[in-house]
């Protein structure tokens, strides 16, 4: 099975230049933005929707431009401070409202 990825490297050698790759990437059944990590049902809720198709990117800290134009616009990220406290949120959302639980990566 061949998994969409939006950028031209392995996820193991995306870097912070791969991301203007983006601001060409449409929103859509493969991808996401989300400016916030947001509820936990929130995030239950696109991870699951994911697992249920093809699987698919998340990303969080990234604004897109607008409804008509879904692209990513504005690249807010995170202090690096933050980033454990909300990878545990996201995998203790998935792990309490999605059953079974998909694999993260």
């Amino acid at each position: 099975m061949n998994y969409y990825n939006p950028f031209d490297v392995p996820f193991s050698l995306i870097t912070t230049e791969s991301l203007k790759t983006l601001c060409d990437v449409s929103e859509g059944w493969y991808v996401e933005y989300k400016e916030k990590v947001p509820n936990p049902s929130s995030i239950a809720k696109s991870i699951s929707a994911f697992a249920n198709t093809y699987g698919g990117w998340l990303f969080y800290g990234i604004k897109e431009k607008s409804k008509d134009e879904p692209v990513a616009s504005e690249f807010f990220g995170f202090d690096r401070s933050e980033i454990n406290g909300y990878l545990n949120r996201i995998r203790q959302s998935v792990n309490s409202h999605v059953i079974p639980a998909p694999i993260l990566t």
